[in-house]
């Protein structure tokens, strides 16, 4: 409703404050397919949204912390940017020793570490140790490399060292 009351007038520019908050996936995907015939009959749409998989459909996204624009480019330059070094997912194989996590964290080779339900995320700081850190992981995770999300994206520059 509020979609159509908002081209209603025929807009050149068109604002949706997270659109598809509270509706089914059959709708969000029909209002996505509404959004795209917009901006493919020249209108300008402004989408505020939460689910990254949604940004992930917009041409440019502005990533915001505090009220102020950190990031600003395609879905693509976003991730290429943001992870300039290979992402690893771990998956867990056995139960984890309670301070494996705690020492990776604390790993000089590693940048990041971050829980994505029941993998990890690693983001390396030092490749060249690569070879001997993947080595010690292997006992306890599957390892493989992994294209970013624009969840990651999201994680590593809006969230930050503020977790």
């Amino acid at each position: 409703m509020s979609l159509a009351a908002s081209i209603l007038h025929d807009p050149e520019i068109i604002f949706l404050d997270e659109p598809t908050a509270g509706v089914t996936p059959v709708a969000r995907a029909r209002f996505w397919a509404l959004i795209r015939e917009l901006s493919q009959n020249g209108k300008t749409v402004f989408v505020t949204t939460h689910y990254m998989d949604e940004a992930e459909q917009c041409g440019r996204i502005a990533l915001m912390r505090t009220g102020e624009i950190i990031a600003l480019d395609t879905p693509e330059n976003l991730k290429k940017n943001t992870f300039p070094t290979p992402l690893f997912e771990l998956n867990p194989k056995v139960i984890l020793p309670s301070n494996l996590l705690t020492e990776l964290r604390a790993n000089q080779a590693v940048s990041s570490l971050e829980s994505y339900g029941m993998k990890y995320h690693l983001i390396l700081r030092d490749l060249l140790s690569w070879d001997t850190l993947q080595h010690k992981l292997s006992t306890h995770f599957t390892i493989r490399q992994i294209p970013p999300s624009l969840e990651d994206v999201f994680i590593r520059l809006v969230e930050g060292d503020s977790r």
